[in-house]
């Protein structure tokens, strides 16, 4: 049974607790060979979180890559994905245990290497701020009077400007609902897909799209 086609995998269900993930059928052998490299990037993500041994949550693993075959087996995150409405369904007691376990994660992947040191972060180097000022330029004269779009751009502009100074730490980067899933039988909380794991400012995983 297939699972799901994302922008670069197809996934595919492997028994009953594991999935298999292979590159999308339209890559060519340079992007599957590019794909390959951020798989091994990625298990050596997981392995280093997952060696914490926190029990508090769960890191699915990464159980193998076959390079040959431009394939890898992962365990089953189990549960559903953290969204709102889920949150608000819960009890108390796994609300606190959630809410901790996703602090103690935030705390584990700051520490897994060294914070650097302080440095000018700046508000207009954020994928968002790209998203705004795309939306500005481009969007809003749809829908917008001219003296609209002029008073948004004169605010992104005020925003582009504003800086701060911050430690850069490890960081998940992709903390969202789609990589977070709760199993409210067993009270288990999953992280997954650490592609994209890499330094960045201090909050970023604590700003991250997770709303609950």
């Amino acid at each position: 049974q297939n699972l799901i086609h994302g922008r670069e995998t197809y996934i595919a269900d492997f028994g009953a607790d594991f999935v298999m993930k292979r590159p999308l059928p339209t890559f060519g052998l340079d992007a599957c060979q590019t794909w390959l490299q951020k798989q091994h990037r990625t298990k050596q993500a997981i392995d280093d979180i997952h060696a914490i041994g926190n029990p508090r949550y769960n890191i699915p693993r990464m159980v193998y890559i076959k390079n040959d075959e431009f394939q890898l087996l992962e365990e089953r995150a189990p549960g559903e994905h953290l969204t709102a409405s889920l949150f608000k369904k819960l009890s108390q007691r796994q609300k606190y245990e959630i809410i901790d376990g996703i602090a103690a994660f935030l705390v584990d992947m700051n520490e897994l290497k060294p914070v650097r040191s302080v440095n000018n972060h700046q508000i207009s180097s954020e994928l968002k701020f790209d998203r705004l000022s795309n939306f500005i330029d481009n969007k809003m004269l749809h829908w917008f009077t001219n003296s609209e779009i002029n008073y948004m751009s004169t605010i992104r502009n005020n925003i582009a400007e504003f800086t701060y100074d911050t430690h850069c730490a490890w960081s998940h980067c992709d903390l969202n609902s789609g990589n977070v899933l709760y199993d409210p039988q067993n009270n288990m909380l999953s992280f997954i897909d650490f592609a994209e794991e890499n330094y960045s400012f201090i909050y970023r995983d604590i700003f991250s799209t997770l709303k609950i």
